[in-house]
């Protein structure tokens, strides 16, 4: 069962964000299933990996995109984009210590 699911709600009527966004929901799902079904450290590290790459290329992505449309709330969305990538290192560097 996934953790999210993608619904129109959700859109930012760009097909190219939201195709990306859909990409990072379906990678979370991934973990979430992994981490529930103990899987192997391995196989959970693969996805780390993979969300991780993920996030850094979507994220440098979607600020451009802001930028390119004058985007008011960039300086907003930019701060929230580093929130949301210190939270996720936390969460990670505890995996790899074994929480």
């Amino acid at each position: 069962m996934p953790l999210l699911n993608w619904s129109d709600d959700l859109t930012v009527q760009s097909t190219q964000m939201d195709d990306q966004h859909k990409g990072l929901i379906a990678i979370m799902n991934e973990l979430y299933d992994a981490a529930h079904a103990n899987a192997g450290k391995q196989r959970i590290s693969q996805i780390f990996d993979s969300l991780t790459q993920a996030v850094v290329s979507h994220f440098a992505e979607e600020e451009q995109h802001m930028e390119s449309m004058a985007y008011p709330g960039l300086e907003t969305h930019r701060r929230i984009h580093v929130d949301l990538v210190n939270k996720y290192t936390k969460y990670l560097e505890e995996y790899k210590q074994g929480s």
